[in-house]
């Protein structure tokens, strides 16, 4: 999805750019949404308002650290 790709490279070049601390929270950041798988979360955000914009919505969410990396 195009926005994933957009979060991610904003975050990416900002982590990049600034480096050292940044760097480390943004990845930190990133792991924390690798550790719980994409499916669980999604389920679990989503739950609460269905329809499609919502699942749009809760995956744009969970899938930037695919492009952050």
């Amino acid at each position: 999805m195009v926005a994933n790709l957009v979060v991610g490279l904003i975050l990416g070049a900002v982590a990049g750019y600034f480096g050292s601390l940044v760097d480390e929270i943004i990845m930190r950041i990133a792991d924390i949404f690798y550790a719980i798988p994409l499916l669980v979360m999604a389920m679990a955000l989503w739950w609460p308002w269905p329809g499609l914009k919502a699942v749009v919505l809760v995956l744009i969410i969970l899938d930037w650290p695919t492009y952050t990396r």
